[in-house]
């Protein structure tokens, strides 16, 4: 996710974050699938300016799209990283405690 700073839309921003959003929120992993599905749609018009995180966002809907009703420790760890690499992307590197 090494690109000059600035580069990202604010429209790609506000669809990454709301795919982070879905994918913590606590409903059902088939809508989490969803949302997530759906930002990925929309993001390809940003496909250009997010690469990485369009990458990152389909393994995540992967992991999403494999499990059955709940996730695995190794899934949610690995989803986890993910979301946070690209909570760290989207936010410039500012991480808030």
């Amino acid at each position: 996710m090494g690109r000059v700073e600035g580069m990202i839309s604010e429209n790609a921003k506000v669809l990454l974050n709301r795919a982070i959003e879905a994918c913590l929120s606590q409903a059902p992993i088939k809508h989490q699938l969803d949302e997530v599905s759906a930002c990925v749609q929309q993001l390809k018009a940003y496909r250009d300016e997010v690469p990485d995180e369009m990458d990152q966002l389909q393994r995540i809907a992967n992991i999403l799209a494999s499990a059955e009703e709940h996730l695995s420790p190794e899934h949610e760890l690995e989803l986890s990283e993910r979301l946070l690499t690209i909570y760290i992307s989207v936010s410039d590197g500012a991480l808030i405690f």
